[in-house]
């Protein structure tokens, strides 16, 4: 849907020239769309799903900093 509306406002900027009442549209269509917009990728599930992949990790990675205050690699990397 957004695709769509930012094409048709290209569009009536465009042919705004040829009539400046199209600007005018252009605008208001604009203004609705930054207006209604806010929150939009919210709602979105991919990010959704992405946000919350974030927290969870960032949940995990705290709570094995906690656990394992030296990095508890075990992998005997390091100089001595």
């Amino acid at each position: 849907m957004l695709p769509f509306v930012l094409v048709l406002i290209v569009v009536l900027f465009v042919m705004g020239f040829s009539n400046p009442l199209l600007w005018v549209a252009a605008g208001v269509l604009l203004y609705i769309v930054i207006s209604s917009g806010r929150g939009a990728l919210t709602r979105d599930p991919e990010y959704q799903q992405y946000r919350e992949r974030r927290i969870r990790n960032a949940r995990y990675e705290k709570r094995f900093r906690r656990e394992h205050p030296h990095g508890g690699g075990g992998g005997g990397g390091g100089f001595r």
